[in-house]
């Protein structure tokens, strides 16, 4: 019979109850602190001036840290009894007893082990660094009316010293508190009419009639050891055959920053393992999880004793350093090398450091995961797959079918994939059978589960793992087993369960699809970074080829892992606090600086010292015919024929076209000009045009475009009005700087206000300044068409100063599709621009890297840009999305001036043969100057409109070799011959590690090979006569 109301009130009281007896503060201990804001080393603290902070003591301004000490002595009354200190300085503390750390105090951590038996005489030294904080942590949306602040500052004092105890711990007590909860979880989760309940019921009616919750603690302690006798042959209980199994592993996600900054994150690190560690003493057989290599880099840098146990327990196998990338990545936004150096660093990492190969991506808290990552796992030699963020579908949509499944690519790679069910949980009964319950998917025998507290560090508590342990074969839950995570996927690779089902492309995350947008500086500044990171690499293998210079891998990697760190899926995304996005776009600004200065170095070994002669170099894997802009003493130049160079002067620069061939540079000569060709502004008061050979643009009064003519193939290319900038009030209902709710486009803003407008003409190129106000906004656009070609280039600087607006770009073209083509890494995924279903409603905003492309079988129309992700297709019209001014937990976000460029292309003929990725690398990737002369014919050359050589670095092993990585970027199997003109040995094909996979036939000019559809190809060169 099922319990009635009166006695389900009652067990729940006394386990309410018993629980307040567990712990029994014995002495109440004064606290002295140090305030800072520096981290600092225990050597430091003892020349500090410490003073008394009693209880009630408020301190903390913001950043503040405050270390506190205090020493604790034990006496005969406490011999025999588990002795705990209670800590409240205030707020989340590292603590350190006898000079060791040894864990944390923090929201779920509120005592720290002294001794689990007490001789009664011993004595501890305490101390703890505590973070006060740096104001409320506010994430959620909130209507702000004007004035209203949604991240205040924080006041003076923002913490308050509470009282610090040691006492006893009464494990009898808390023992019989765990097998109460359990049985009673259970039973709530049971057919009420099995016998199974009906034990369980009798049991907990005994409880409440046995445990008097009213008489001494010592006697309540014994009572309780006693009746778990009682208890016992219910808690060995055993499952049947038919038990789903949990192969349990602890976790503690810790975003690398996010409501916090990368200082506090090092401190995160020093609690949470140090917590870990003295849980892993206790209970030998508990594994926990920490999957970011630079995670242990801080801890290796700041706190090298522990890091030395942490060695220890992996040896020990306790401690799982899995995850394969250098952090836990956005998937959207970076480029594809930069997802193959994640793997790259992170995997050398655990490598180097632990002797362990990483076969695992464990990316459980990123805004979804490109359709080409399951090739790039396959190219780093990591065989499985893990998340549980697809599930967050909190604004409803198309449910994710599976749990344990084949994610197939967009080249046909799989790899074997499980989705667990969030990445902190409870491990009590109650949520373990829920979490086997909330399946879609219902033919799975097993899940993996990971437990434990996580955002912010903490991990498991002593609860966790004492659930864990009963629930190991208990009747009524699924059996929880302690098991490194590759286990599970290894078992799932030969069991009877099997893997049934496979899923193609993107795996699209229903939420946060403002991520794509929020942030545009720390967006512009990775873009940035990737393409200076490429060039340096490509001209450093340059000097190693002509000048028999000594540049590897090494040079670069400080760079390389600061953009890998700023990549980490709380940063690059937009979604943390301000002063997260100042310290990314201070490390952004450094690595454009310092690769900077490394490529002009390089730049100026490959020329000579002729001051009068200017060398333009080409990265990029197909010649180029482009405008570039001439240094400084440069007014007119010839080329190596001697002919004299049009050039076009504008504000006081000087620009010429050059052509430079791919892998190649060409120079140029300061000469004495005959006649100047000046670029003159002329206000124009009534039709704006832009026209060459190629296309005629017309504008109307607010900058738009109202009509642009293909005049080569005799078509009009709009349909509608084009460069139409539309605002919309954007106030998400969850998360504010991550969300982009649909209802956006049901709250546009007027933008009535009329623009300025000024025309310039000249021989190389023209273009219209325009300048207009958009609600609390100006922007200035300078619209460029260049004399050659039918892109049309949008430079855009924007001083930004709304507040829950959302700002997009329109262009309506005369293109009849069902569907979109959107650039993503080394491809391109085919998306919806209608809503005819429910997954097609779902992607109402969705990635791309360079461009987007609504085509026809013989022709097509393209939006590029140099730093956008979020983008929309409705119908006929790309809408490109340029900025988002959330509130929370960052409300200046994108406030100031903002700088990015975006351009419409247009093309006859089919997608195949087009030009549009070539521009879309054009518009990203500038020439390099240097003076001097060096006419450079192609180190490496080859003929092809789909693949691309997008990588050319120096091997990762330290020798002399290159490494090429090409990719086919229109899904077509393609045939490539490659010209070597250098002195070159032999080649390899070697996957993404460089690991060799097959050696390459050569010829006296260099090699082929054969290329699938979407596929990346890696090829290892060596150079003869290695110097």
């Amino acid at each position: 019979m099922a319990l009635d109301l009166e006695y389900r009130r009652r067990i729940e009281k006394w386990q309410t109850y018993l629980m307040k007896r567990i712990y029994e503060p014995v002495k109440i201990v004064d606290l002295q602190g140090f305030k800072t804001k520096k981290l600092l080393p225990l050597s430091e603290l003892e020349s500090k001036p410490f003073e008394l902070m009693k209880e009630g003591t408020p301190w903390g301004e913001k950043w503040e840290y405050c270390w506190f000490k205090t020493a604790v002595s034990l006496d005969e009354s406490m011999k025999g009894k588990r002795i705990v200190f209670a800590g409240e300085p205030g707020g989340e503390s590292s603590v350190y007893i006898n000079g060791k750390n040894v864990g944390a105090f923090d929201h779920f951590h509120k005592h720290i082990t002294l001794t689990e038996c007490a001789q009664g005489n011993e004595n501890y030294e305490i101390l703890m660094e505590c973070y006060a904080g740096h104001g409320p942590r506010v994430f959620e949306s909130i209507p702000a009316h004007p004035g209203f602040e949604t991240v205040p500052e924080p006041p003076e004092n923002q913490v308050t010293v509470g009282r610090s105890t040691v006492g006893i711990w009464h494990e009898d007590i808390y023992q019989l508190c765990l097998d109460i909860r359990c049985l009673y979880e259970i039973r709530n989760n049971m057919d009420p009419t099995s016998l199974r309940v009906v034990k369980i019921d009798k049991l907990l009616k005994k409880f409440t009639l046995t445990i008097d919750l009213e008489i001494s603690v010592e006697q309540l302690n014994q009572d309780c050891k006693e009746f778990r006798k009682t208890v016992k042959p219910l808690m060995e209980a055993k499952n049947g055959s038919s038990a789903p199994a949990f192969y349990s592993i602890g976790n503690s996600h810790i975003d690398v920053a996010w409501l916090w900054t990368l200082d506090e994150t090092v401190r995160k690190c020093s609690r949470t393992f140090g917590t870990m560690l003295s849980l892993m003493g206790e209970y030998e057989d508990y594994k926990f999880l920490q999957s970011q290599p630079v995670l242990f880099q801080m801890v290796k840098d700041h706190y090298p004793q522990l890091y030395e146990r942490m060695k220890e327990s992996i040896k020990k196998g306790q401690l799982i350093p899995e995850g394969a990338m250098y952090v836990e990545p956005d998937t959207n936004v970076p480029w594809g090398e930069s997802l193959i150096r994640q793997f790259v660093h992170g995997k050398r990492f655990y490598k180097e450091e632990f002797g362990i190969d990483s076969k695992l991506c464990w990316l459980p808290d990123v805004f979804g995961y490109s359709g080409a990552l399951p090739q790039i796992l396959k190219g780093c030699e990591v065989e499985y797959f893990s998340t549980q963020k697809i599930f967050w579908a909190y604004n409803g949509g198309m449910k994710f079918p599976y749990i344990t499944f084949w994610w197939e690519g967009i080249d046909g790679s799989k790899v074997l994939s499980h989705f667990h069910t969030r990445y902190e949980s409870h491990a009590n009964p109650e949520t373990v059978i829920a979490r086997w319950k909330d399946r879609e998917q219902e033919e799975i025998e097993s899940r993996l589960f990971a437990f434990g507290y996580g955002d912010g560090g903490g991990g498991p508590t002593r609860d966790h793992l004492e659930f864990i342990k009963r629930q190991g074969d208990l009747e009524g839950s699924p059996k929880c087993m302690m098991r490194h995570p590759v286990e599970y996927f290894e078992y799932l690779k030969t069991s009877e369960e099997g893997v049934n089902h496979t899923y193609k492309g993107e795996l699209y995350f229903q939420a946060h699809r403002g991520t794509l947008t929020s942030q545009a500086k720390t967006k512009r500044g990775n873009r940035k970074s990737e393409i200076a990171l490429r060039d340096a690499e490509i001209y450093g293998v340059f000097t190693n080829i002509l000048t028999g210079n000594n540049f590897d891998h090494t040079t670069v990697d400080a760079q390389w892992k600061l953009l890998l760190l700023n990549q980490f899926h709380d940063i690059l995304p937009g979604s943390s606090i301000e002063q997260v996005h100042v310290e990314a776009e201070r490390d952004f600004d450094r690595i454009l600086r310092e690769t900077k200065n490394i490529t002009g170095n390089l730049l100026k070994m490959l020329t000579d010292n002729n001051e009068n002669s200017v060398t333009y170099f080409n990265s990029l894997s197909f010649d180029v015919d482009t405008i570039v802009e001439l240094p400084d003493g440069f007014t007119a130049v010839t080329d190596q024929n001697n002919i004299q160079r049009t050039v076009q002067k504008y504000n006081d620069k000087y620009y010429v076209r050059v052509s430079i061939p791919m892998f190649g540079s060409v120079s140029l000569k300061k000469s004495h000009r005959v006649k100047e060709s000046d670029a003159s502004e002329v206000q124009r008061t009534e039709t704006y045009v832009l026209e060459n050979t190629f296309v005629r643009v017309l504008f109307n009064e607010y900058g738009e475009i109202t009509h642009v003519y293909d005049k080569v193939n005799d078509r009009i290319v709009s349909e509608g009005i084009c460069n139409q900038i539309k605002m919309y009030k954007d106030v998400p209902t969850n998360w504010d700087n991550w969300d982009l709710d649909s209802s956006y486009k049901e709250m546009p803003v007027a933008l009535g206000e009329k623009a300025t407008i000024k025309y310039v003409n000249g021989p190389l190129f023209q273009s219209l300044i325009i300048e207009r106000k958009i609600n609390q906004s100006v922007y200035t656009q300078e619209v460029v068409l260049e004399e050659n070609s039918p892109r049309i280039d949008f430079h855009t600087v924007v001083d930004w100063r709304e507040s829950h607006k959302l700002l997009k770009v329109n262009f309506p073209v005369n293109i009849q599709t069902d569907e979109a083509l959107n650039e993503i890494q080394f491809g391109y995924l085919k998306r919806p621009n209608h809503q005819s279903r429910q997954y097609d409603q779902d992607r109402f905003e969705v990635s791309n890297q360079r461009w987007t492309a609504l085509t026809e079988e013989n022709y097509g129309v393209a939006v590029l840009n140099d730093c956008k992700y979020g983008v929309n297709m409705e119908d006929n019209s790309i809408n490109l999305t340029l900025l988002k001014s959330g509130l929370a937990p960052d409300m200046n976000a994108d406030k100031g001036i903002q700088e990015f460029t975006y351009s419409l292309y247009f093309w006859s003929g089919s997608f195949m043969d087009c030009d549009l990725i070539k521009q879309a690398y054009a518009l990203n990737s500038k020439p390099a100057m240097s003076l001097g002369e060096k006419h450079l014919d192609s180190l490496i050359r080859f003929q092809s409109s789909n693949v691309f050589l997008d990588t050319v670095k120096p091997a990762e092993d330290g020798s002399k070799d290159i490494i090429l990585r090409f990719y086919e970027a229109k899904k077509m199997t393609s045939n490539i011959k490659v010209d070597l003109n250098f002195d070159f040995g032999s080649a390899s094909e070697v996957n993404m590690l460089e690991n060799e996979k097959a050696s390459v036939e050569t010829n006296p000019q260099g090699f082929s090979f054969t290329i699938k559809p979407f596929e990346i190809k890696t090829f290892k060169v060596s150079m003869k006569n290695k110097q």
